[in-house]
């Protein structure tokens, strides 16, 4: 994940310091929860990486947090990522929001991304890259709901969160995997 400043006014306090935090990192592959069993042969196919097929996968799965364990866990400074399977095509990861978590504007380089909202409302806003505008870069907003599925190129700068006031818990496919950070 490539971390980009946004250059514009922080909406509220709390989601400056949440921007300002490093999201906590757990690691579950040797243990994923049988939920994502399926899921986890389709992306250990020898054949390459489809990710149509992969995002029908997640909009077809029956999966909320309680299914998920251990995978969802929360922390108090800053939302949880926790990794459920890696190889060099792809990763997938569970990650959990608290009200308020927010991750820093940034884009996936050359990753796709997938992500299938399992519990919660997410908030994302997208940007305008810095080479179409000047000025005012916020594009869109927009609210995810349980049960959404959606797909974001490398290229787009986003930022995800939960402005809501229950937990969110989304499941991210990413191909190729993030670089490490």
């Amino acid at each position: 994940m490539t971390e980009l400043s946004p250059d514009i006014p922080t909406v509220a306090s709390r989601a400056k310091r949440a921007e300002a935090a490093k999201p906590v990192e757990r690691d579950l592959s040797h243990v994923p929860p049988d939920v994502v069993a399926e899921l986890v042969q389709l992306l250990r196919s020898p054949e390459r990486i489809d990710l149509d097929a992969i995002e029908v996968a997640l909009q077809m799965m029956c999966v909320d947090a309680k299914a998920l364990g251990f995978a969802v866990c929360e922390d108090d400074a800053n939302y949880v990522r926790t990794l459920l399977y890696r190889d060099e095509r792809v990763e997938m990861l569970a990650l959990t929001w608290k009200p308020g978590q927010r991750s820093p504007v940034h884009d996936h380089g050359q990753s796709t991304c997938i992500v299938r909202i399992v519990e919660g409302l997410a908030h994302e806003h997208v940007y305008r890259s810095r080479e179409t505008t000047k000025g005012e870069r916020r594009f869109i907003e927009r609210e995810l709901k349980s049960g959404i599925v959606t797909r974001a190129p490398g290229s787009m700068t986003h930022s995800l969160g939960n402005d809501g006031d229950a937990v969110l818990v989304t499941l991210h496919v990413y191909s190729p995997p993030l670089s490490k950070r």
